[in-house]
């Protein structure tokens, strides 16, 4: 990878949407009584790491402080924001209407149904879609099987996964048979079974509202961020989590359990 990757969650999820059952972040372990002012010291962190980085920022909740990152995002090439499809209406305020090309191409949008897939107001974002349960795989074998003209990235829960191996095995197939080179599957899922191990192991970090930092963000080893030299974070030793390095990681892998 020619950047390193800054993933950050700002705040807590508070309303909880569809996937909170299933979420990684709702569902992770989290640092008791966080400072408030935690979001303004990660966008500090954020501006001390002397690597070329691409920085995500995900939002659960739409928060007046959200907006002064939103803005942030706006302005800075680096920075990019995942939320729902449920905060669309606010967030799109950030922006006038001759602008709304620069918004669309900031911007992953989490949705839920088929029909926010197909929607054509929002044909010219990329769609998040989780795959969780057989409706939501169906949904997508029907995207990948078609090959209909869309921009989608399946991230995959990870109790699903681990008991539907099989299937995962058929939608991997049907994303290699693709013709569509803007359907993408879950990132940890491409990488094990492209390279039989994980590429973030020097490339991620996961910075959370809470003051943690994950260097794998399925991981509960979480450490305190690094405020006087953010550089740092990136050499606390790598475990990865997912469930992808036990169904498809390299045997030296499995044995061990770590890289480095």
């Amino acid at each position: 990878m020619s950047k390193k990757i800054v993933s950050v969650h700002n705040h807590k999820c508070t309303s909880g949407c569809p996937h909170k059952d299933v979420c990684y972040f709702v569902n992770g372990k989290h640092f008791d009584n966080p400072d408030e002012n935690e979001a303004d010291k990660i966008e500090e962190v954020i501006e001390k790491i002397s690597d070329d980085i691409k920085v995500y920022y995900s939002g659960c909740d739409f928060m007046e402080s959200f907006t002064t990152f939103a803005t942030k995002v706006w302005d800075d090439d680096r920075k990019h924001m995942t939320f729902s499809k449920n905060m669309l209406p606010h967030m799109k305020t950030m922006c006038g209407p001759n602008e709304i090309n620069k918004f669309n191409s900031k911007v992953q949008l989490t949705v839920y149904t088929y029909e926010d897939l197909i929607n054509p107001e929002l044909k010219d974002m990329q769609k998040l879609f989780l795959i969780k349960n057989k409706d939501s795989y169906n949904i997508a074998m029907r995207i990948f099987k078609y090959d209909i003209d869309l921009n989608v990235h399946f991230p995959i829960a990870h109790n699903w996964a681990a008991n539907n191996k099989d299937l995962l095995l058929v939608l991997i197939n049907e994303w290699n048979n693709s013709n569509n080179p803007n359907l993408s599957l879950d990132s940890c899922l491409e990488n094990y079974v492209s390279n039989g191990t994980c590429v973030y192991s020097e490339e991620y970090i996961d910075l959370r509202y809470d003051g943690s930092v994950r260097r794998c963000p399925f991981s509960d080893e979480c450490h305190k961020i690094n405020y006087e030299n953010p550089d740092a974070m990136f050499d606390i030793e790598f475990k990865p989590n997912c469930i992808y390095g036990e169904l498809f990681g390299r045997e030296e892998w499995r044995n061990g359990n770590t890289q480095k």
